[in-house]
């Protein structure tokens, strides 16, 4: 019988509903395992192994984030996030206010983050403020720039060396999200490629190689882009897109995909439809390990056709500890 040795991300892992789910991919992991040792078949071999990478791809989300501890309504009580982090928290009771910072940074580093309130038990409709070191100093507000109600902010430039700090709340301070997704990345903008024509379908799209990425539409009616990026089964993906890289005050007002390994099946959108400068996708669970795709195209809105954006992936490369098993 062929041996076969599976690697297996070994990390602490967090309490709740993404531990649960892990629990499950764990449980799937013995499941298919044991399907392998009674059948060594070729097709008993392929469903072991997209367990094992759905099992290491729930691993790596949890590694990524982070729970806010309470209180955090100020600066100075902000919940610390590194690169790489994401951040799981509640608006709760009403006119809460999360404040998370990531220090570090440099006079001039490039600020995108969005906010996901898709799937919870209670409000979308989220604010988000981003400041400076000296937590007063306002880099850049978004109200409903993602998906729905969602906020999103991308490209904001940190005026002054050091934190950058994200504060959330619900419109209106008088209603509660719970939960809600922040994925941030801070990162110079020298930390960019250029987009690759023609890339116009899955089969030429540009290879994300760096954070962010530097694109522009053609005056072409229906002009699209596409990018390409991969990820491992229940990584967790977000696409932040700045509309106005240039900061002449106008933009193509993009229509965002985020698309499965097939190159057409959408997972997630972003549309703001209006003159906002900031547009992204929310967050989705990868189903499977391979490429996946970014699409972008132009609502029609606006005249100046450039764009930068970043995608995140668990917010960043993830170390992981690695063991084997072995499948006699």
């Amino acid at each position: 019988m062929k041996k076969l040795t599976i690697l297996v991300a070994v990390l602490a892992v967090a309490a709740g509903a993404l531990a649960a789910d892990v629990d499950l991919r764990e449980r799937a992991v013995t499941d298919a395992k044991a399907a392998y040792v009674a059948d060594p078949s070729a097709e008993n071999l392929a469903a072991l192994e997209r367990a094992a990478a759905a099992f290491q791809g729930g691993l790596k989300s949890i590694e990524a984030m982070v729970t806010e501890t309470e209180p955090n309504d100020t600066p100075g009580t902000a919940n610390t996030v590194a690169d790489g982090d994401y951040m799981v928290a509640d608006i709760s009771p009403a006119g809460d206010v999360d404040y998370f910072s990531n220090g570090g940074n440099a006079i001039q580093d490039l600020v995108y983050a969005a906010v996901n309130t898709a799937g919870g038990s209670a409000g979308t409709d989220s604010q988000l403020n981003v400041y400076a070191n000296d937590g007063t100093t306002l880099i850049e507000f978004d109200d409903d720039g993602g998906p729905g109600l969602a906020s999103c902010v991308a490209g904001g430039v940190a005026p002054q060396a050091g934190n950058v700090f994200f504060a959330v709340n619900e419109f209106g301070n008088n209603g509660e999200i719970i939960p809600y997704e922040m994925h941030q990345v801070v990162a110079p903008a020298s930390a960019a490629i250029s987009e690759v024509e023609p890339n116009d379908d899955a089969a030429t799209a540009t290879p994300i190689t760096a954070v962010f990425v530097d694109g522009a539409l053609s005056a072409v009616a229906a002009d699209v882009d596409f990018f390409s990026f991969p990820a491992d089964a229940g990584d967790i993906m977000e696409v932040i897109v700045d509309e106005d890289p240039d900061v002449n005050g106008t933009s193509p007002d993009t229509e965002l995909d985020l698309l499965d390994t097939d190159g057409s099946t959408v997972l997630a959108a972003g549309d703001d439809n209006s003159s906002l400068n900031n547009n992204c996708a929310g967050s989705a669970v990868a189903p499977s390990t391979g490429t996946y795709y970014v699409r972008i195209g132009d609502g029609g809105l606006g005249n100046d056709l450039t764009y930068r954006f970043t995608v995140v992936v668990n917010g960043g490369p993830i170390p992981v500890e690695l063991m084997s098993f072995d499948v006699e």
